[in-house]
């Protein structure tokens, strides 16, 4: 069974400097604090994300859209999870 959730919330920096550092792609250690560790394979949709978490999980990502014009970044964890899960980041 699928189930979809959103979660949303308010920061304190403009939009375009919060894309900047979503588009970027890599870097999620900087920004998301359960996360250690972050390197990209290749760039755009296909881009491959390798990201260690605080609590010893190794996530692999696969970044499966990147949307310049609408602001969002859109992936899928491919392992490291015992779910399937699958994220869009929006910025307005």
């Amino acid at each position: 069974m699928k189930e979809i959730t959103g979660v949303s919330g308010t920061i304190a920096v403009p939009a375009d400097k919060a894309w900047a550092v979503i588009a970027a792609v890599g870097g999620v250690d900087k920004w998301a604090p359960m996360i250690t560790a972050c390197r990209v394979e290749g760039s755009g949709a296909g881009a491959k994300r390798f990201c260690a978490m605080a609590g010893g999980a190794n996530l692999k990502e696969v970044i499966t859209g990147i949307d310049h014009q609408a602001r969002r970044f859109e992936y899928r964890i491919t392992e490291g999870l015992p779910v399937e899960f699958e994220g869009t980041i929006r910025i307005a």
